[in-house]
């Protein structure tokens, strides 16, 4: 079994077993180029940053998604 060292390559390895589903991200990475990677290449669904609001805004783009 392949080991998986960052949370791109959970994704991209997701998305080859299941290629509709649906992947928020939850994160505490705030670098915008590193986010914006996320939605072009690995074609995420939403984005979450860890922060005071967190459930609510989890419980949106869960919502939203």
């Amino acid at each position: 079994m392949k080991k998986l060292n960052s949370g791109e390559e959970i994704i991209a390895a997701v998305k080859q077993l299941f290629p509709n589903i649906k992947i928020i991200v939850f994160s505490i990475e705030n670098r915008a180029h590193r986010i914006k990677v996320l939605f072009d290449e690995l074609n995420i669904n939403g984005y979450v940053l860890k922060g005071r609001n967190t459930i609510y805004h989890l419980k949106r783009a869960i919502q939203k998604t």
